[in-house]
């Protein structure tokens, strides 16, 4: 079995946002966010909400689904939000 380690949710959002050559200022314009969010998203200083999510995939044009999949798949971002939420099963 080969043991990776799962690529963090900032490093992810960055490149996300590199791929579509954007900066933070034109991320924080299209997708309606204060560029505060979009860096403490992408220095791993916050998780995001669903709210967030969706804009960030509405200005990417993906479906939040779809984003949500590529996280999972990326950053292993089921197990990194049940570590910040004491609830979650």
């Amino acid at each position: 079995m080969i043991d990776f380690e799962a690529m963090k949710l900032g490093k992810f959002f960055e490149d996300l946002r590199r791929r579509n050559r954007m900066t933070q200022e034109t991320l924080e314009f299209e997708a309606k966010l204060d560029r505060k969010t979009i860096s403490n998203l992408e220095n791993d200083r916050s998780k995001p909400s669903f709210e967030t999510l969706v804009k960030i995939a509405h200005v990417y044009h993906m479906r939040p689904s779809a984003l949500v999949l590529e996280l999972e798949e990326k950053t292993n971002l089921l197990e990194c939000l049940k570590q910040t939420d004491p609830d979650a099963e």
